[in-house]
């Protein structure tokens, strides 16, 4: 990957370019992975929600609002560290 940005850069791209593109691409990834999950998470809460209610096991429906708390720091973090270091990795060059 060294040799591809040094490439791009002798040929006219900017870091700055360069890192907004890349930074697009975490962004949707991040993005993917997090619509997934939360649907994934509805799916499954659902179903086990009904399975243990069956089973005498009477638990919320819902999340606790710590639980989205936890969720979105967690997301913020993440693509905060992506932006650091694509920033760090591309000042390099």
């Amino acid at each position: 990957a060294k040799n591809e940005v040094q490439l791009l850069l002798q040929l006219g791209y900017t870091r700055k370019m360069l890192a907004s593109f890349m930074l697009q691409r975490v962004l949707i990834f991040i993005g993917i992975i997090t619509v997934l999950s939360v649907a994934l998470l509805g799916f499954l809460n659902t179903f086990l929600t009904k399975f243990l209610a069956e089973k005498g096991f009477e638990i919320s429906s819902t999340p606790d609002f710590q639980v989205w708390v936890v969720a979105v720091v967690f997301v913020a973090v993440s693509v905060g560290v992506n932006i650091l270091t694509i920033n760090g990795l591309l000042k390099k060059f």
